[in-house]
């Protein structure tokens, strides 16, 4: 829905510009952790996971302001309705051809690096739930051989079971 209601501005304001500039940084950036993420899972490096987490929070934080920056900007230069979220395509029949081109492509970089940030996060969130998985059956493995074993007596109650096989000796 366009909104041809008001005399088209000639320009677009700088500040939309550098804020579309900024977020390409940082999401450049929050690639590059989930990068280092992906690195100290297959490292299993704990330290380096907690403070890769704050540090993809914050820039997650970084990135939310400046979307919120980028509206506010954006609203103040059209007269978009306040209760519509407004895309970078809302913005086209308010900028000149010069600027159609460069929020084309800044539209094309930050939607390839968002799915290119998510898919590597989404593998990582895999592999974490792999690891896991397969470190509960191990721990399942050996606490079940350790655990009690009980059977069926000859009324239906359950008794312990007579040198039930074990995996693991309950001597050690």
């Amino acid at each position: 829905m366009e909104y041809n209601d008001s005399p088209r501005i000639k320009a677009l304001p700088e500040a939309i510009f550098k804020i579309l500039d900024q977020q390409v940084r940082l999401l450049k950036e929050l690639g590059t952790i989930v990068e280092e993420e992906k690195k100290a899972l297959s490292e299993r490096d704990l330290s380096a996971l907690v403070s890769l987490s704050r540090k993809k929070e914050n820039q997650l934080k970084r990135i939310a302001t400046l979307d919120t920056l980028l509206q506010e900007t954006a609203r103040n230069a059209t007269n978009i309705p306040q209760d519509k979220i407004i895309r970078l395509e809302d913005l086209r029949p308010h900028a000149n051809e010069e600027e159609l081109e460069i929020l084309e492509g800044r539209k094309q970089t930050l939607e390839s690096m968002r799915e290119d940030v998510l898919e590597r996060n989404m593998m990582n969130k895999r592999f974490t739930h792999d690891v896991l998985g397969y470190l509960n059956d191990a721990i399942h493995l050996i606490t079940g051989a350790v655990a009690e074993r009980s059977t069926y007596g000859a009324r239906g109650s359950e008794r312990r079971a007579v040198n039930g096989p074990t995996l693991i000796s309950r001597e050690v």
